[in-house]
């Protein structure tokens, strides 16, 4: 999933893109314990744009504590 919102309230739209391996199911489980036990996992992160209000974007995703594996299915947030 994809999410177009303003994460920061600074006016301008930020963009989160989610990821899910939807190729290996069963993996899901052992991909995120990898994760959050400091190993290495095969899966792709989710990643959080922040908005540069000039046409461009930075990957704000470590910075803000989003960089592990959520495995995200559907799309559904409250701005």
């Amino acid at each position: 999933p994809t999410w177009f919102f303003d994460f920061n309230n600074d006016g301008y739209e930020d963009i989160f893109v989610g990821s899910y391996d939807s190729l290996a199911p069963k993996n899901m489980a052992a991909q995120t314990l990898a994760d959050w036990l400091g190993k290495p996992f095969g899966a792709e992160p989710c990643i959080l744009y922040m908005n540069n209000k000039n046409s461009t974007f930075t990957n704000v995703t470590k910075s803000i504590g989003l960089n592990h594996v959520l495995q995200p299915m559907g799309s559904n947030f409250g701005d």
